[in-house]
Formats: structure tokens, C-alpha cells, sequence
């Protein structure tokens, strides 16, 4: 028996009593004997050990990782609630009832770290296992493991240390998919910043040659030998300017009149086209929803977007295989427009067009869009198709995606923003140009373009002033902040560009509506746009029909 005396000095003692009572005859208690021993250490050391061993029950409970103990045969003999939780377990006895077989357990290679662990005391770190637990929850976790040792010093378990990753690698996942997509758009701008200036300079090039050549044409007369001589020439540079349009469409610096078009009626024309030339061996499957809305674009370029993606389809096809091609309309959410930076929450007529054939790897991916970049033999393809493809389709505020797998077949999805009704409306209203009386502030450091939209809205009625720079209409918009009812400016300008420009003015009249003119309008994200207030954006050259529908709009709204 174990209890608590006085000591005669005042502290209290633990005794441990060894004895016996003694009785007499009748059954009475005669005396006590015995002996009594002072175990207050061991005692105390009893409660250190209860109380380090509650303590180590708390920091188990609390702990935001999960904790286990495995024995030698590979068995859960203690787990903390953080691990049942990252299990999907509802219930911590059931850990133990349950079969777990950790990721350590299950691969040979990883094995030997837990044999290591048990046989020779070496504690070890594992990182971004792929996991499913007993309760079919997928996880992605890091494992790292301490041998358990007796007071003999001979180890008879590990402690392993659980902890869930799943979210933040899927979330570096996340972020390197889109830094590899930012790389990707980057350098695909810059070369086709470059294509276009080259373009350009190659067209001036070019006219003169034309022009000359057929000058020389209409004065060989009877000369059958020059006039052959002469047509082979023109022949080639006819060639070398269609080659510019392709290379002008891919770095999208051409522009073309859109309207509102059916896309099921250009993808029958254009597999009609294509039907003679694409082999037997492979079987077309069209998926057209009839329903699919209008979206605004030129037919020519869209035309063009669907024949070279089902040329380059069936030419992966050699042997023969499947080409689907698939219209419907879809909603873009948040989320994915978030993953694509050209795509924004909304209604989209989405084209599909995929192949069975021998399908792209990553690197592939990576450059296709790229112009001269091809994998095809010289006789069946210059490499230009895909880079057209992909000026087309941002130049119509679309956006591409690609999926593909070697000997799985390729996917293209592009992405057409269907036409709002509004949009459908300003294409009737532009027939009908309407002017109106309101003051417009014009600024643009080329003084001919500035008078030159002044002169359009004044002959509807509009008054307006010009400036070269925008220091000069600032100044004087701070003396009359009240006359303008609009500015335009260009966004190119030295020393304060069109978008400073509308900040500096909206800071002493918040309302100013904006419109801003440009030669490189697709540069201007809607994130720019609205955080610079600006309403509208017209392109160089400035035409009559597309500024006095858009000065009409942007008031009346205003």
C-alpha cells in the first residue's frame, strides 16, 4: 500500500507500506508490523512521467500535421487526429481497425527507407508521394520518419511524420502552367512584332517590283519571250505577297471588315473543299450544333482557320484514322478564364477539331505556333499554317488551345466570343451615321490625323478642339473643365501616351468618357481599358463609319 504521511519536518512524504496485522484469538487486531519505505522519487518521477506523457498526448491532438507511430510489422500502433482527418477518416479508432498501407510500404525503392530505418536507425525525408487512402481520398503528401528506440537501445518502430501537400503542389502545378503559357505568348508576340515590321518593309519592296513589272508587261507587245519572261516574275511576286498576308495575319497587323457570321455554314464549305483531297482511309465525323450563334468575323480568315487545321489533321493521319470536327456554343467561367489570359467569363462558340493520329509532344507544343517552325517534309508544308491560324484567331479576341499526346491524336479548341446583341446592333447603326452637338477634346502629335477627325465631326455637327501634345490639353482643360464632353487621343505619343493622357483628365472630371485611336489596338487588354476608364478604341487608319458610331455610343452612355 502506498500513501502520504507527515513528516516531522513539515513535508510531505510517500510510504510505501510492507507489513502485516496481527489478531488475537477473538479476531480482534492486536498490532501492526511491518516496514515502511520513503518512495516520494519514485513517485514523483511517476507524475513527471504522467505529466510528460499528457503533455506529449496534447502536442499529438494539436498538432496541425499528422503523427503515427508504425511497429516493425508495418502497423499503425498510434495515430493523432490530424492524420485521421487528412485521411478522410470520421473516426480515430477506426485508423486502426482500418488496412493503411502508406506510399513507403508499396514501392520497393522507397521501401528499403523504412528497412534502413528499423535495421540501422536512419531517419529519413520523402517528398510529394501520390497517395489514395483507405477512404479513397486522393492526396499528395510528404513523409518524413524518426526510429523509435527502448531503453536497451534496440528500435522498435518508427515515428513517421504525415503531411498534406496536395494543395500547394497542385497549386505550383498551377502556376508553372502558367508561367509556361506566359513564355509561350511572350515569344510569340515578339516574333511577331518582328514578322510584321520585316512584312511591312517587304510589301514597300514589293510594289514597286509588281507595279513596274506589269508597266513592262503592257510595253513587250509582240515579244512573246519577254512577255513569258515577264509573267514568271510577276508569277513569283504574287506568291511573295501572299506570303506577307500570311505572315501580317500571323503577327496580327492586318485587319479586315467583320460581320456576323454562321460558323456551320464555313465549316460545310470548307470541308467541301477539302473532301476530294483528304483520303479515304479517313472518316470525317461532324458533331454542328445548328443552334450556335452568331460571332463576329471575317470569312476569309475563318475559312482559312478551318482548312489548315483539318490539312494539318488529316496529313497526321497517314495511315489512316478519324477526323471529328465539333461546333457548340459553351460558357467560359471565372476559373478558366483565369487560366487563359484572351479569355474572359462569358458565352463562346467553341470549334473543335481533333485527330487520331500520330499526335505532338511537349517541346512540339511549344513551338507550333511559331512561324517556318514545322515537322512536315519540305513538299508538304511551309510551316506557316498554324502561325496564321493563331493570328487569326487572337486578332478576333478568340483564344487556342492544344492538346496532344504522341500516338494519341491531336485536339485544337478554339474559342470565338459570340456576338452580343448590342454588337449585331452597331453593325445596322453604322449605315446610318448620326452626329450631334457636344464638345470634343482631339489630341494626337500627328497635327494632320488630329485635324482630320476634327473636320469628320464637325461636318456632323460636333465642335472640337485639337492639341499636338497632351501637356497643351491639359492646360488647358484645367481652365474650362466643363466644355468637353468627350476626349480622343492617340495612345502613342512622346513625352505623356494616350492612356496617362485619360488618367491626368479623369482625375478633374472622373465622367470624361475616352476614346482611344491606335494602329496596335489588340495590345490593350481589358484590364488596361477599364483601369484607365477608356470607352472605346478606334484603329488606324480612322475611317468616317467606325469613329462617328462609336463618338455616338460612348456619349450617349456617357
Amino acid at each position: 500500500v502506498v500513501f502520504r504521511l507527515r513528516h516531522k519536518s513539515g513535508r510531505e512524504v510517500w510510504v510505501e507500506d510492507h507489513g502485516r496485522i496481527v489478531y488475537d484469538n477473538t479476531g480482534k487486531i492486536l498490532f501492526h508490523e511491518g516496514v515502511l519505505r520513503d518512495v516520494t522519487e519514485r513517485k514523483e518521477s511517476e507524475e513527471k512521467i504522467a505529466e510528460l506523457a499528457e503533455f506529449n498526448k496534447s502536442i499529438l491532438t494539436s498538432a496541425p500535421v499528422g503523427i503515427i507511430t508504425v511497429n516493425k510489422e508495418r502497423k499503425i500502433t498510434s495515430a493523432n487526429k490530424a492524420f485521421a482527418d487528412m485521411m478522410g477518416c470520421p473516426d480515430l479508432e477506426e485508423v486502426f481497425n482500418a488496412d493503411i498501407e502508406l506510399p513507403i510500404f508499396n514501392d520497393e525503392n522507397i521501401k528499403s527507407f523504412f528497412q534502413k530505418a528499423i535495421e540501422h536507425g536512419q531517419g529519413f525525408e520523402i517528398n510529394k508521394l501520390p497517395f489514395t487512402s483507405h477512404w479513397n481520398k486522393q492526396l499528395i503528401i510528404n513523409l518524413k520518419g524518426v526510429p523509435q528506440k527502448g531503453k536497451d537501445g534496440r528500435i522498435f518502430g518508427v515515428v513517421i511524420v504525415v503531411n498534406d501537400v496536395t494543395d500547394s503542389v497542385h497549386a505550383e502545378e498551377e502556376n508553372a502552367k502558367l508561367e509556361k503559357q506566359l513564355r509561350r505568348a511572350q515569344k510569340l508576340e515578339t516574333i511577331g512584332t518582328l514578322a510584321g515590321g520585316i512584312a511591312h518593309d517587304f510589301n514597300n519592296i514589293l510594289a514597286p517590283i509588281l507595279g513596274f513589272t506589269e508597266l513592262a508587261l503592257l510595253k513587250a507587245g509582240n515579244d512573246e519571250r519577254l512577255a513569258r519572261d515577264l509573267n514568271q516574275v510577276l508569277k513569283g511576286t504574287r506568291r511573295a505577297k501572299e506570303l506577307v498576308e500570311q505572315i501580317l495575319l500571323f503577327s496580327k497587323q492586318s485587319e479586315k471588315e467583320r460581320r456576323p457570321l454562321a460558323l456551320q455554314s464555313l465549316i460545310k464549305e470548307a470541308l467541301k473543299l477539302l473532301r476530294p483531297s483528304i483520303p479515304t482511309t479517313i472518316e470525317i465525323k461532324k458533331e454542328i450544333n445548328p443552334s450556335c450563334p452568331l460571332v463576329l468575323a471575317d470569312a476569309t480568315q475563318i475559312h482559312q482557320v478551318i482548312v489548315n487545321l483539318c490539312t494539318n489533321a488529316w496529313q497526321a493521319m497517314e495511315n489512316g484514322g478519324k477526323l471529328t470536327i465539333k461546333l457548340d456554343q459553351v460558357k467560359v467561367d471565372n476559373e478558366m478564364a483565369n487560366l487563359y489570359p484572351n479569355l474572359y467569363p462569358g458565352q463562346y462558340a467553341k470549334l473543335t477539331v481533333a485527330d487520331t493520329g500520330s499526335g505532338m509532344n511537349e517541346e512540339t507544343i511549344d513551338r507550333i505556333f511559331e512561324p517556318f517552325f514545322t515537322t512536315k517534309s519540305v513538299d508538304k508544308g511551309t510551316g506557316l499554317g498554324l502561325s496564321v491560324v493563331h493570328g487569326i484567331v487572337r486578332n478576333h479576341q478568340g483564344e487556342i488551345i492544344v492538346n496532344s499526346e504522341p500516338g494519341k491524336g491531336t485536339i485544337f479548341d478554339i474559342f470565338f466570343p459570340i456576338v452580343q446583341q448590342d454588337e449585331q446592333t452597331r453593325q445596322d447603326t453604322e449605315k446610318t451615321l448620326k452626329g450631334g452637338n457636344e464638345y470634343v477634346l482631339i489630341v494626337d502629335d500627328e497635327l494632320i490625323i488630329a485635324e482630320m477627325v476634327k473636320n469628320m465631326l464637325e461636318n456632323f455637327g460636333y465642335k472640337a478642339d485639337i492639341f499636338k501634345t497632351g501637356s497643351d490639353a491639359i492646360e488647358v482643360f484645367e481652365q474650362t473643365p466643363d466644355r468637353y464632353n468627350l476626349l480622343i487621343t492617340d495612345l502613342t505619343m512622346p513625352h505623356l501616351t494616350g492612356l496617362d493622357l485619360a488618367d491626368e483628365l479623369r482625375k478633374r472630371q472622373p465622367h470624361l468618357p475616352v476614346i482611344i485611336m491606335t494602329g496596335f489596338g489588340d495590345t490593350l487588354t481589358k484590364r488596361t481599358l477599364n483601369h484607365y476608364g477608356i470607352s472605346h478604341v478606334v484603329n488606324k487608319p480612322v475611317s468616317v463609319k467606325e469613329l462617328l458610331p462609336a463618338v455616338r455610343k460612348v456619349l450617349d452612355e456617357s
